[in-house]
């Protein structure tokens, strides 16, 4: 897919491994990109090599961009098969059903 996948696999591994999540950023769909970021296949990725802490964010820098995608980014957790988001308490993940 990409000549980075080797370091990109690598990322994701020491991310898990110290319990370190990423998050889907809904703010590509409203972009000329069109997608998330990161895209369905790095969120697949990540969950197949372990990764169980996810996020969703908008990244809004205005009030009408706020929580715009989030629909789509929960939809595309589903997908790949995550069932929990996270968020964080004093900087402890705390898991939500999104099933």
């Amino acid at each position: 897919m990409s000549k980075y996948l080797p370091i990109i696999k690598e990322i994701f591994s020491t991310l898990i491994k110290n319990d370190i999540g990423i998050e889907i950023n809904s703010s590509g769909l409203r972009q000329k990109i069109g997608l998330t970021l990161p895209d369905e296949y790095y969120v697949r990725l990540y969950k197949e090599l372990g990764g169980k802490i996810l996020t969703v964010g908008s990244d809004a820098h205005c009030t009408q961009d706020l929580g715009k995608g989030i629909p789509e980014a929960i939809e595309l957790a589903r997908n790949v098969g995550f069932t929990e988001l996270a968020f964080f308490k004093k900087r402890n993940p705390t898991f939500i059903s999104i099933k």
